[in-house]
């Protein structure tokens, strides 16, 4: 099974996201954590009002699993990281 990434209509973020062969890859679990982080933080630099504990952790949180899945899938030692 070919699992190359296509280059998305444009160069966003949220174009990333929302590519197909990407979704493919990772998982609609590991695409809602990278929405998530987008939606967050495009608030926390466009939105006037401040970021709120509860979005700042929850950010934090799934930005911990996004990299926990680079680090295990594409790791050096592939199946060091434990579960």
């Amino acid at each position: 099974m070919n699992q190359s990434l296509k280059d998305p209509f444009e160069t966003t973020l949220s174009a990333h996201i929302h590519e197909p062969t990407f979704q493919k890859l990772v998982g609609q679990p590991l695409v809602a954590k990278a929405r998530i982080i987008k939606d967050f933080g495009n608030s926390a630099v466009h939105d006037a009002k401040p970021v709120s504990f509860s979005q700042a952790a929850t950010s934090l949180r799934e930005l911990f699993h996004v990299a926990y899945w680079l680090a295990r899938t594409y790791g050096r030692r592939v199946g060091q990281i434990p579960v």
